[in-house]
């Protein structure tokens, strides 16, 4: 079980902090985790939602102080890999992990009790498959730094792989777009993945 539910169940507050792409920024898995835990445990925890469209670890690395830093969060999300993979950015895989091994080291050395929680988020589809033609090397990056720290780590690709083999039609429905899942789908999938991990 994460630290942030032991703590939640002992009535310890918690303020989380989620790091990502638009596919944090306007992504409803935000706004439905923070309600969930509110009424899980009323008064104990703050969510902060720090995502910014079309952004990148390298602006994730950047932003750190003003978007992660200042909050001082319990327990921070991120998820940067969908867009590190986008080849216009050219950010290579090895950058892209020195990027988020800096931040978790950075974030660390401020707040040594911060909890940790890596984000795979959905695969691509379309033209955003065809401009993101390695991304599972940067899903499967997430999975090495998971093991690499012992960190917490949710895994949407695997969810969203079983809808796309089980019914390509849903799978279109919920993520409409090729690359950003509708309310529905991060209600479906995303944000029922993210309670199975969790196990609140």
């Amino acid at each position: 079980m994460l630290k942030l539910i032991d703590n939640l169940k002992i009535g310890k507050f918690q303020k989380i902090v989620t790091y990502g792409t638009s596919l944090t920024a306007k992504g409803a898995w935000v706004e439905l985790l923070d309600l969930e835990l509110k009424k899980r445990y009323p008064g104990l925890c703050e969510v902060i939602n720090s995502g910014k469209s079309a952004m990148h670890s390298q602006w994730a690395v950047e932003n750190l102080s003003e978007k992660v830093l200042k909050y001082k969060p319990d327990v921070l999300f991120i998820e940067f890999a969908v867009n590190d993979a986008f080849s216009e950015y050219a950010i290579n895989l090895h950058v892209s992990y020195l990027n988020i091994k800096y931040i978790i080291e950075r974030v660390a050395v401020d707040l040594p009790d911060c909890e940790f929680i890596l984000m795979i988020m959905n695969p691509p589809a379309g033209i955003h498959l065809e401009q993101r033609p390695d991304y599972k090397e940067y899903y499967q990056m997430y999975r090495d730094i998971a093991g690499e720290l012992a960190l917490s780590l949710i895994d949407n690709q695997h969810s969203w792989d079983c809808v796309l083999s089980e019914n390509k039609a849903l799978a279109e429905q919920l993520i409409p777009d090729g690359i950003h899942p509708s309310r529905e789908g991060d209600i479906k999938v995303t944000f029922k993945n993210i309670v199975d991990t969790l196990d609140f």
